[in-house]
């Protein structure tokens, strides 16, 4: 055949994207794989990376509500809770704790049971579902007391798994001790001509 009438064959060749029939060997060959690389990629493996990447997303997500919503697990993430109550006035009990709720995730009485362990003399507190409650006044001055520490154990109920957790409770004083005033009554004199502010 003629040049002239392989032209429509060329042109038609080149309308469906196939090599023409001048290109070199190498070219066609790499045309060919990247005809047969590409509907791969798209049909075949597209499906299971899709589905591999939902499950690591699944897994990422669960592990990190699972980190913060552990049963027994301080919810700030310390190892240890520290809180904040004042001295009593007089013979007052009812002062709450700052914060007012022990930070430990699970619910009292349901998921899980707290109690309270003082190793050293009585009580001083008592719960009250995830609040601590004064069983008796406490004095800062006279006690010299400036901090309580004890620990609760937690336990999870269904599985009855069990958690020490150290409790620093804080005292603050209160400003509740009248003046007293020593070697009564003072006296002085002041000249009548004295200078203001001296």
């Amino acid at each position: 055949m003629t040049k002239e009438e392989l032209a429509p064959l060329d042109a038609a060749v080149t309308r469906t994207g196939l090599p023409s029939r001048a290109a070199p060997p190498s070219s066609h060959k790499r045309i060919e794989r990247r005809r047969r690389r590409l509907p791969m990629m798209s049909s075949r493996t597209r499906s299971p990376w899709f589905l591999l990447l939902a499950v690591v997303l699944m897994v990422t997500q669960a592990q990190a509500v699972d980190g913060k919503l552990q049963l027994c697990e301080v919810e700030t993430g310390q190892t240890n809770i520290i809180l904040d109550i004042e001295e009593s006035r007089g013979s007052f009990v009812g002062q709450r704790t700052t914060p007012p709720e022990l930070p430990i995730y699970g619910e009292p009485d349901e998921e899980i049971a707290l109690d309270l362990i003082f190793p050293k003399g009585k009580p001083t507190f008592t719960l009250v579902g995830k609040s601590l409650q004064l069983i008796h006044p406490l004095d800062r001055d006279e006690e010299n007391l400036s901090h309580i520490v004890f620990q609760i154990t937690c336990t999870i109920r269904s599985t009855r798994r069990k958690r020490n957790i150290p409790i620093i409770v804080r005292v603050s004083d209160v400003n509740d001790n009248p003046p007293m005033f020593i070697n009564t009554p003072y006296e002085t004199t002041v000249p009548e001509v004295s200078v203001a502010s001296t």
